[in-house]
């Protein structure tokens, strides 16, 4: 925990010409790293190829079906027919298609949320979150360096529900529909979350915050929690950056399930995680990789003392 003085030091923007009545405080940690999950999955690959195993990497493919057969799987997609005897799924949303269309995870349908961000110049040295609101799985609006690019500044996410699995891929309104099915259960779940009033709240403001030129204003506010010196003229909308969420719905309890799922079939995976599940992608091939061995039998061996040497520098 550090004091006023501590975080002049460390984010002098935060203090910049705030309130001098006002006290703040804020946790602070010095073991967070900025990564550029583009690029580490890139080496992901690129270090699996070197292995020399028989390795296919498809790109530009779309999964059209998965088919459960006598003896493993059968994945259709767009370019060709693959057999499996054991399959993983980590498609965000369209995992949770995926199992229904198997027969798992019926009690589960999604509200994707999507975010979107602002920019400004240079403000901050590090990431600095508001306080996050607890009934809230969505992150609260923070601020951090563009990793792409030091001398920006991102502020963000909005939280704004939308009827897509995929932003800006429309044809996936479908997609979301599929989950419900037309059922009673599913439209009754939601209408119990989105009618709570603090997530209704939330919702309707995260609305306005992408209407031209209100939005902007309307998220200044947010923003100033953080640098109060902000200008309007500073702050920018980011147009097409940002993702959609797939928060999982529980239809029997009619409540919103916070993080990741993971769901286990007959030697097949289906992990639905928020965002792009990035932060998390190593710690579900732990968990995954531990599964894939039991599902052959234990006929391999998983190596986790070596996995786990990256993780001691």
């Amino acid at each position: 925990k550090i004091s006023k003085e501590d975080i002049a030091k460390i984010e002098p923007k935060i203090v910049e010409k705030r309130d001098s009545d006002e006290n703040i405080l804020a946790l602070f940690s010095e073991n967070g790293y900025a990564v550029d999950f583009g690029k580490l999955s890139e080496s992901f690959v690129k270090n699996s190829l070197k292995t020399n195993k028989n390795i296919d990497v498809y790109l530009n493919t779309e999964v059209i079906k998965i088919e459960k057969k006598e003896k493993g799987y059968t994945v259709v997609t767009g370019k060709n027919i693959l057999k499996a005897n054991v399959v993983v799924v980590a498609t965000a949303g369209h995992s949770l298609l995926f199992a229904h269309s198997l027969g798992y995870g019926k009690k589960y349908i999604l509200l994707p949320v999507a975010g979107s961000f602002f920019k400004a110049e240079k403000m901050l040295n590090g990431k600095v979150y508001t306080m996050q609101i607890k009934k809230l799985p969505f992150a609260a609006i923070h601020g951090d360096p563009d990793i792409l690019n030091s001398e920006e500044t991102r502020f963000g996410p909005t939280a704004k529900v939308l009827p897509m699995l995929e932003r800006y891929h429309y044809r996936t309104v479908f997609d979301f529909f599929k989950l419900f099915e037309v059922r009673l259960d599913a439209i009754l779940a939601l209408i119990k979350i989105l009618s709570d009033k603090i997530i209704f709240k939330y919702v309707l403001k995260n609305f306005i915050y992408d209407i031209p030129l209100i939005g902007k204003i309307a998220f200044l506010k947010q923003v100033r929690k953080i640098i109060p010196s902000i200008k309007l003229n500073q702050l920018k909308y980011l147009k097409k950056v940002g993702g959609i969420r797939p928060q999982i719905v529980d239809v029997v309890d009619k409540k919103l399930e916070f993080g990741e799922s993971k769901i286990i079939g007959e030697n097949i995976i289906f992990d639905i995680t928020p965002s792009p599940g990035a932060s998390t992608c190593l710690s579900n091939a732990e968990k995954n990789t531990k599964k894939i061995v039991e599902f052959f039998g234990n006929k391999y061996k998983f190596n986790r003392e070596k996995f786990m040497k990256d993780f001691d520098k």
